[in-house]
């Protein structure tokens, strides 16, 4: 299951507000986050059909956890299903599921990397350097989430439990079978062992 969200990042000079969508591996942790300039619906499709896909790439996706946000779903049940966000979910193959209204700690993993992003990534390079475009924004975005998903450590209590250190250990190990309701992990011995 793969936890998505918008977070609005803030105002660049000349360009205006700028948003990422992020997601989560609700297992492993490994991430995956692009910079857009609205949080309309056609970003949050863009980021599922163009980034997310090929990121998570050779694991299907087969659940994606949202909040409410109306680039997600609608709140008119019989439009829900004619949402392009839903719309493109299902031709992918992908069930969506929406978190209760105002829990989002429903969502916890990618709130939690939200957090390691402003943290560690955007109040940081702000500092640093001020961006001309959300392309240059992108390409120092891209390289923090190969860092934070292939080289820097980990203390969850998923990873630690099962023996890995970073995400992409635990999220490309050829021992992992997934299923919408848990994740499994199958160990030397033969042993399934669920989460």
């Amino acid at each position: 299951m793969i936890g998505e969200d918008t977070f609005y990042i803030g105002c660049l000079k000349g360009i205006g507000r700028i948003y990422h969508q992020v997601a989560c591996d609700c297992f492993s942790s490994f991430g995956a986050a692009k910079v857009y300039a609205n949080k309309t619906t056609k970003a949050s499709t863009d980021f599922v059909e163009n980034h997310l896909v090929k990121k998570f790439t050779p694991l299907n996706l087969e659940r994606i956890l949202t909040d409410c946000g109306t680039e997600y779903t609608t709140w008119h049940e019989e439009a829900m299903l004619n949402h392009e966000f839903e719309k493109t979910c299902k031709k992918l193959g992908i069930k969506h599921t929406i978190t209760k209204v105002k829990h989002p700690w429903t969502n916890g993993y990618v709130e939690r990397l939200n957090k390691t992003l402003l943290d560690e990534f955007y109040s940081v390079v702000f500092r640093k350097k001020q961006y001309e475009n959300i392309e240059e924004l992108q390409i120092d975005l891209d390289n923090f989430m190969d860092y934070y998903n292939y080289r820097r450590t980990h203390q969850e209590y998923k990873l630690k439990q099962n023996g890995f250190r970073r995400p992409a250990e635990a999220h490309f190990s050829k021992n992992l079978t997934f299923s919408h309701s848990s994740v499994k992990i199958v160990n030397e011995n033969k042993e399934v062992l669920e989460c």
